[in-house]
């Protein structure tokens, strides 16, 4: 689906826009995308750019980007336009590179104004080729497809895992779209497009013939795809996105060799680990108590615990590279072949820091309980802790021995909020279980959302 790969893939790759940007779907559903009067359309190639966006400096302002334009799609003659975006920090601006043709559909403001955002359809040229035959069609006055895009084999798109000559569109692909009704097949092209001109309103599931070692699925979700959903009148860019089959599953074993859990391992291509610089990363939570990297590309890997080489009280232990090593020379290679389902990487932890549980249980002054609490803990080692709750009000922290501790409690949904004096400790002599008060305060309903995450 379009918004997913404008909104996440910007996130992680931080070259169309900054952190924090989200959009909504943009996918392009309509017959005659042309009909929007506010929306100007073209192919264009950068040919200057004033105030350039620059990586590590998003502090905000305007990129000015002159195009010279090749075709418009929309009702102009220009030969050129000047197209305004942002320059970073959460604007969702789009980043276009000189020299680069794109095909391009930017929004007039009142002034007049030509805006871009990655929120829109604007993308190379190159990946436009679907879209851009419909496009003509619908200025021509010619049939548009009912569902049109291209089939394509992906990688996830995490920059440390990057396997180069993976991604490509995938020709003479067999396509299925299964509704309750009927099934309808078609076949990519050599370029891996598709186009659908007489397929009923319904809902399709998309199914294709591929090798074992590939599959239809979404990337960075774990979710199946779901379904495409052909309204009345509509006409839907739809885009089969194939990944790799290949998995890598382990857990992180103590040294008594139990599992442990809340805590992240990261996946690198061999050419690719930085000790500064994350990777693929994956939550080894309570209740699976295990990891595991999904479609994984056919490569040669490094599996790191603890990259940061950070002091967790959950899970204390130093920096570990699969399967049991403390440096990076002695780290083993994973290599993954197309389709390998490899299970059993275990990454077996050493030389862990002792703690010990304390329980910590929230009372407040009146008496009453409100519906919920959270505690903030400072250490004084700069550990990460972070105190799990076993009920409402009621915490319990893994503490290390040698390190003083201060905690606060806070109430949730108090207006104003509600927050205790502070309660100082040292982690090896105080008591298993500790109190903390906060004085009496009228709280509001605790939303059923939050309520269970806080508690899963």
């Amino acid at each position: 689906m379009r918004f997913l790969s404008l909104a996440l893939l910007s996130v992680l790759f931080s070259t169309g826009a900054a952190i924090a940007c989200s959009c909504s779907d943009v996918t392009p559903r309509s017959c005659n995308l042309l009909m929007n009067r506010n929306v100007s359309i073209f192919v264009g190639t950068v040919v200057s750019v004033e105030n350039p966006p620059k990586e590590g400096d998003e502090g905000g302002g305007t990129a000015r980007y002159h195009f010279r334009v090749e075709e418009w799609l929309s009702p102009h003659d220009r030969t050129d336009v000047d197209v305004l975006s942002g320059r970073g920090g959460a604007d969702c601006s789009f980043w276009f590179e000189k020299g680069i043709p794109y095909l391009v559909f930017a929004y007039r403001r009142d002034n007049g104004e030509l805006w871009a955002s990655v929120c829109s359809n604007t993308r190379r040229v190159v990946d436009a080729g679907p879209l851009l035959t419909q496009l003509r069609a619908m200025r021509s006055d010619q049939p548009v497809a009912r569902v049109y895009g291209t089939a394509r084999q992906l990688q996830q798109p995490y920059g440390g895992t990057y396997q180069p000559n993976f991604d490509k569109p995938l020709p003479q692909v067999v396509l299925h779209f299964e509704s309750s009704k009927k099934m309808i097949t078609t076949k990519t092209a050599d370029d891996g497009s598709f186009a659908l001109y007489n397929l009923p309103s319904g809902t399709y599931k998309i199914t294709a013939d591929l090798p074992a070692d590939l599959e239809i699925a979404q990337t960075i979700l774990s979710d199946p795809p779901p379904p495409l959903r052909l309204d009345a009148d509509s006409c839907v860019e739809q885009d089969v996105d194939v990944l790799p089959a290949g998995r890598i599953r382990g857990r992180l074993l103590g040294s008594d060799g139990k599992p442990l859990w809340n805590a992240p391992v990261e996946l690198f291509s061999v050419d690719r680990y930085k000790e500064d610089t994350p990777g693929w990363w994956e939550f080894v939570g309570d209740k699976k108590k295990y990891f595991e990297f999904d479609h994984v590309a056919p490569g040669e890997y490094l599996l790191v615990f603890n990259r940061n080489n950070r002091l967790d009280t959950d899970v204390p232990y130093p920096r570990t590279y699969f399967p049991d090593a403390s440096d990076l020379l002695q780290a083993k290679r994973i290599r993954v072949s197309p389709g390998d389902q490899l299970l059993q990487t275990d990454i077996q932890l050493n030389g862990g820091t002792v703690t010990r549980k304390i329980r910590i249980h929230v009372l407040f002054a009146g008496g009453g309980e409100p519906t919920s609490s959270y505690l903030s803990v400072k250490g004084s080692k700069g550990e990460y802790a972070f105190p799990s709750p076993l009920k409402e009000n009621l915490y319990e922290l893994n503490a290390l021995l040698d390190s003083e501790y201060t905690i606060t409690a806070h109430t949730n949904f108090c207006n104003p909020e509600t927050v205790s004096p502070p309660l100082t400790f040292l982690g090896g002599s105080t008591p298993s279980e500790l109190k903390i008060t906060v004085p009496d305060t009228k709280c509001g309903a605790f939303p059923h959302e939050l309520k269970r995450r806080n508690n899963k």
